[in-house]
């Protein structure tokens, strides 16, 4: 793949040149990856590498030895006043193309540094993540330090994940910007929560931030610790085809009736989404759903099979 190839597949992901070239994202031949995008994070030379997206092979970065967690972008977003915090490189830097200041965590959406959310405390923050189990306690985790952030909960559909999708596929950051969400209570997230499900959205950043917010107000219960995030994680690896039986990676939706099968499962991420009711779920969803029963009582039993 030429040079002007491989960056001309970030332009079809919403980035612009004058971002390309201002970030000096650059191709580079890597003794691993191959000719790769090479995406410089510190001022000596430092870089994460996305691999050839022609190349459908995990892992997709890696990074130059020695490379700490970074809050990408914040040298150019510091003296602005309305910052977003995005879950990769590449999210922030289709925000910037569209004129949003726009940070992110070198490390993944379940790093960020005290340091960083000290850095952050005085701006406009707004969060907007993967849409995904991940990106919602990613966002949590914010939340926790810095409560008056601003939440942005991309729409769930087909071949939408992450705010890039979204753009390519058409979507206006500055709408999503405007329906942003600051949650006073638990009594409006909860109300949220219930208008979401009336209308098939996902739910799962909801469900994630009532676990951390509930424990405060139930007696003798604990907050969620950093091992319950990283079994969340394995828990979350437990295959749906063992739940359900898929034929053709389709079955009956779990959240509706129908006779025809319109729910898709997708292995690589292990979610699955009706294309019915536009439903979407990863396996404690689809867990909960079977069961019928709490969050918690779906991470626990899922926690024995794991």
């Amino acid at each position: 793949m030429q040079e002007n190839k491989l960056l001309h597949w970030l332009s079809t992901r919403g980035i612009s040149n004058n971002v390309i070239e201002i970030f000096n994202i650059k191709t580079y031949d890597h003794w691993e990856f191959g000719e790769c995008i090479r995406i410089p994070i510190t001022d000596d030379g430092l870089s994460k590498y996305r691999r050839n997206p022609e190349h459908n092979i995990k892992p997709k970065y890696t990074a130059d030895k020695g490379l700490k967690a970074t809050l990408y972008g914040w040298e150019k977003a510091k003296n602005h006043e309305r910052i977003l915090v995005t879950e990769g490189e590449l999210d922030t830097l289709v925000a910037w193309s569209n004129n949003i200041p726009a940070v992110s965590s070198t490390a993944g959406a379940l790093t960020f540094s005290d340091e960083w959310i000290e850095l952050l405390r005085d701006k406009e923050v707004f969060l907007c993540f993967d849409n995904d189990g991940t990106g919602a306690d990613g966002m949590v985790k914010i939340l926790q330090k810095l409560p008056q952030a601003k939440v942005i909960l991309i729409p769930q559909r087909p071949n939408i994940k992450d705010l890039t999708d979204y753009v390519q596929y058409g979507g206006d950051i500055h709408e999503l910007i405007k329906n942003a969400k600051c949650y006073a209570s638990i009594d409006d997230l909860k109300t949220e929560r219930s208008s979401r499900i009336s209308v098939f959205e996902s739910v799962i950043f909801h469900d994630t931030y009532l676990e951390l917010l509930e424990p405060k107000i139930i007696p003798n219960s604990r907050p969620i610790t950093a091992k319950d995030n990283s079994e969340l994680e394995r828990v979350k690896t437990y295959p749906i085809d063992k739940l359900i039986k898929f034929e053709h990676k389709k079955a009956c939706c779990v959240w509706h009736n129908e006779k025809t099968p319109s729910m898709a499962y997708y292995p690589k991420t292990n979610t699955v989404y009706c294309f019915g009711c536009g439903k979407y779920g990863d396996v404690v969803e689809v867990f909960k759903q079977i069961h019928q029963c709490s969050f918690k009582e779906a991470f626990t039993e899922l926690k024995k099979l794991v």
